[in-house]
């Protein structure tokens, strides 16, 4: 495993870029099945523009697989993922879209911009590996341990708040530690820190009841596997891999449901519901369960709040992993029935900008998107809901198409700033793109303006807390080999 790494090969790059091949050959016919289907030619058009700067890219950058995706993920969870839906359930993609063309062209400005900020960066990320430094074993349990003790603190803190924000990003610690910990090694489901971020995460999920932070714990592991493993793909793991999957799949329904139909406001009788559910046969019996469904999803699926006439009419109540991931109609449900801009709302803007802030005294509202529907009539004034809208639904919501390309072109070209930073100060190339990769994720799938943005910013104290920790580091080092020095 390790031969590859110290020849200079990232496995996982190499991985990585013939898995995302695959896709990238077979879009052509997906947007075939979905023209056959009905699709109308302008909706086809705009998303093969996008599909065209995907390809142009993909085949003329020696960015590393990690980076690439991170460009060009509006394609894959506006575009690609809008013509597999249709292509499974055998519809027209833009046939249940309230605006298609509209919608379409947001995530063609925004996959745009980041393309932009991407060559403006002028840094070169490439796909070799290097061997950069090694970090001591004290140093990487250090990290480790770090972010194990802010892990907990997401229970405490509201998940508006700025420190639980704050608590999130100090997480990465252990993350961090993680990809040193494993740079050299291969990974060991028996490792002691390993095994007690496992539980730990679960415990705090289920105290929680977020999945975000199981799918975070999940993501670092997948990328740590495929960058570690000397087979990446056996019977036996591809077999724990789709175990994984099932569980993971009844667990977030269990947490969806729990939310619904138990309630965050009732922390006790939440916990309660999650053990029991977790500890029940049809949790444990999940994989023997071939008919894809459970009493969970489909009390999901059925479920109708009195309150809202909030419906995505694509996904006709279905609210699997994959209906989440598909961002399109999400973003069409609310910004197909908005009013078109005529201006720039700078009250949101400020507003966006004061809520990623520490508290100071000045007026903050998180629930911009809740607003958007409270407008749009499909929730009553007062109902908040978090709609999925996505950051770029509420940059256009904001400012129109132009503040959707320049907010994005900013954003990113601070995280692209932030991997240059990040490379430099660990000298590894490879750690460095996982690390930005592991908070980038946070942006691609992140539901609002605000909580885009707050990633890249709020990253800011941490970028600072890991180069005054590796200083520290260093310092240490030189003085330990300083005392060890034999007296003349």
């Amino acid at each position: 495993m390790t031969s590859s790494l110290e020849a200079g090969r990232d496995p996982l790059n190499t991985r990585l870029r013939k898995f995302l091949l695959l896709p990238v050959m077979t879009f052509p016919l997906l947007v075939l099945i979905a023209g056959i289907n009905g699709t109308s030619w302008e909706f086809i058009t705009l998303h093969l523009i996008m599909y065209a700067l995907v390809v142009m890219y993909y085949f003329n950058t020696r960015d590393h697989s990690l980076v690439i995706f991170i460009v060009t993920h509006s394609f894959w969870l506006f575009s690609y993922l809008m013509f597999l839906y249709a292509c499974v359930q055998q519809t027209a993609a833009d046939g249940s879209l309230i605006a298609p063309i509209r919608c379409s062209v947001i995530a063609a400005v925004y996959l745009l911009a980041c393309l932009c900020a991407r060559i403006v960066a002028l840094d070169d990320v490439s796909s070799g590996a290097d061997p950069g430094i090694r970090m001591p074993d004290g140093a990487t349990n250090m990290f480790c341990l770090l972010g194990l003790l802010f892990i907990p603190t997401r229970v405490i803190f509201g998940s508006e708040s700025f420190w639980y924000a704050i608590s999130v990003a100090f997480t990465q610690f252990y993350w961090l530690g993680l990809y040193f910990k494993f740079d050299r090694q291969r990974m060991r489901l028996s490792d002691p820190v390993l095994l007690s971020g496992i539980l730990l995460c679960l415990a705090v999920s289920i105290l929680d009841n977020r999945r975000a932070l199981m799918f975070e714990f999940s993501l670092t592991f997948v990328l740590i596997y495929l960058r570690t493993a000397a087979r990446a793909v056996t019977v036996p793991r591809l077999a724990l891999a789709v175990l994984g999957s099932i569980y993971l799949a009844r667990l977030s329904d269990i947490f969806l449901y729990g939310r619904l139909f138990v309630g965050r406001d009732r922390p006790a009788e939440l916990l309660s519901f999650m053990m029991s559910s977790l500890l029940s046969a049809e949790f444990i019996l999940a994989p023997f369960d071939f008919t894809g469904s459970s009493r969970f999803r489909d009390a999901i699926n059925s479920y109708v709040s009195p309150f809202s006439s909030y419906r995505i009419a694509t996904f006709e109540g279905r609210s699997g992993i994959l209906e989440r991931a598909t961002l399109l109609p999400h973003m069409d449900t609310v910004v197909g029935v908005l009013p078109q801009s005529t201006s720039i709302d700078w009250g949101e803007i400020v507003n966006t900008i004061l809520s990623i802030l520490p508290s100071f005294g000045q007026d903050k509202d998180v629930n911009f998107g809740d607003r958007l529907t409270w407008l749009t009539g499909l929730r009553p004034a007062g109902s908040v809901g978090h709609p999925l809208i996505t950051a770029a639904g509420e940059f256009f919501a904001m400012g129109g198409y132009a503040l959707v390309f320049v907010w994005a072109f900013l954003l990113f070209s601070i995280l692209f700033l932030e991997l240059r930073l990040v490379t430099r100060l660990f000298k590894n190339r490879s750690i460095a793109t996982l690390f930005v990769f592991t908070q980038a994720f946070y942006m691609m799938f992140s539901s609002t303006a605000i909580s885009a943005t707050a990633v890249v910013i709020r990253q800011i104290p941490f970028l600072v807390c890991i180069y005054l920790t590796m200083m520290f580091l260093l310092f240490a080092k030189r003085g330990t080999s300083v005392q060890g020095m034999p007296r003349s």
